[in-house]
């Protein structure tokens, strides 16, 4: 059996998106696959990653409106789900940061650039709805970073402020 990890809102939750698992077949995945009552949150495991309720939404909109898509890419480039889970993972002690930091969070500057990369990547792949929701998230997130001294950037997701 294979988990699944990707952000989708909390019923409820005023944080937004938190992290959920969901256990799937060896079967390609499919979006049929979000309905499946063993999702569960990681708790202990990935430890729940709160991304402020706007920014949740967006990337659940993102998420939805372009799931189908979204799952015949990673299933017909494995190399880029690969790098995907590898960058996640890279990032996670940074991404269960942001509930204590208020929503932001530090990223150095190779695992940006790695991100951006992938980000290019998946966009090239995309059809024309999903790189739309794609550069809309991007110019989101862009406009919540800033470039630090030590080589790090600043991204905070917050709405009401603007990165300081």
């Amino acid at each position: 059996m294979n988990s699944i990890v990707f952000a989708a809102s909390a019923n409820g939750s005023p944080e937004g998106a938190i992290a959920n698992e969901q256990h799937v077949s060896e079967e390609p995945l499919g979006p049929q696959q979000k309905e499946s009552s063993t999702a569960v949150i990681l708790g202990n495991l990935l430890g729940t990653i709160a991304v402020p309720e706007k920014a949740g939404q967006m990337f659940d909109d993102l998420y939805y409106r372009n799931e189908t898509e979204i799952y015949r890419i990673l299933n017909e480039n494995l190399l880029l789900l690969w790098q995907t889970i590898c960058l996640v993972a890279d990032a996670l002690p940074t991404l269960r940061l942001m509930t204590a930091q208020g929503g932001k969070f530090h990223l150095d500057a190779p695992t940006y650039s790695r991100a951006n990369d992938l980000y290019e990547v998946f966009r090239g792949l995309a059809g024309p709805q999903l790189a739309a929701d794609l550069q809309k998230a991007r110019s989101y997130v862009d406009r919540r970073t800033k470039q630090k001294g030590s080589g790090q950037v600043l991204i905070d997701l917050n709405e009401y402020t603007q990165v300081k």
